[in-house]
């Protein structure tokens, strides 16, 4: 069945109608040097068939669109923003998984793992100061008493 698939173009489905394939696309898929045709996934599809240079063979994985839309990038964006900005206001206690996050960030692995990365780097140096200004207090307090 994987074989079945190779020839599959991208984002098709068995029995569906294919996209004339560029012969020179054609051999670089084999040799696995060939890059997928972005618009066939599309709507529309390809429209340039065997003139496209680029390859309209099944890769796996449907392309699609490469990154979250506008509106969503600027909604993770203010949400790292916040969890940031509730990490400095309390390092040492602060729990990532308090957070409530909005399905579009649940449902996309990408959204995700990109604001828990960038959440849990922010909370590692917060506490790492943290703790760095707790111990110098202490020394300090040391130091008054033994003067």
């Amino acid at each position: 069945q994987d074989q079945e698939d190779e020839d599959l173009p991208l984002g098709a489905d068995r029995g569906e109608q294919t996209v004339p394939q560029n012969p020179i696309a054609t051999e670089e898929h084999e040799r696995g040097a060939c890059i997928p045709c972005a618009f066939l996934a599309s709507t529309v599809g390809c429209t340039r068939g065997e003139l496209c240079p680029f390859c309209h063979l099944y890769h796996g994985v449907a392309r699609g669109r490469q990154k979250p839309c506008k509106w969503k990038r600027k909604k993770l964006k203010e949400l790292i923003d916040a969890a940031i900005g509730c990490i400095h206001a309390d390092a040492l206690g602060f729990d990532i998984a308090s957070m409530e996050l909005p399905n579009f960030v649940l449902e996309d692995e990408r959204m995700y793992t990109k604001y828990i990365g960038e959440a849990c780097r922010e909370l590692a140096a917060a506490r790492l100061e943290a703790r760095r200004a707790a111990a110098e207090a202490r020394l300090e307090d040391e130091q008054e008493i033994v003067a």
